[in-house]
């Protein structure tokens, strides 16, 4: 079992970016390292921390409208596999090893 977001791929940081552009269409102002300090817990806790520090209280369903547009252009225009990703599951593929991908999100 593998997790997707930091093992396969370095998605987190465009989750950060993301997150940063949503607040901006909010007029809210925050950095991509106030990911850091959440990354990992739970989406209310996220988006929660982002508005405390953003200074902002939009809705929260038109901010994920927002976020989620932002970051699938994101993923589409800029997402990698980690290096060695390939191969290394090529080889599980080789000898015959049922792999899973997981995310705590």
């Amino acid at each position: 079992m593998f997790d997707m977001d930091g093992t396969l791929v370095d998605s987190e940081k465009l989750k950060s970016q993301a997150l940063v552009k949503a607040c901006s269409h909010f007029g809210g102002l925050v950095n991509v390292d106030t990911y850091k300090a959440v990354m990992g817990e739970s989406w209310e806790q996220v988006t929660n921390y982002f508005f405390t520090k953003a200074q902002i209280a939009p809705d929260f369903d038109k901010f994920n409208s927002v976020f989620k547009h932002d970051y699938q252009e994101l993923l589409f225009q800029k997402l990698n596999p980690n290096p060695y990703v390939f191969e290394f599951l090529s080889v599980l593929k080789e000898r015959g090893k049922k792999v899973g991908v997981v995310s705590s999100a």
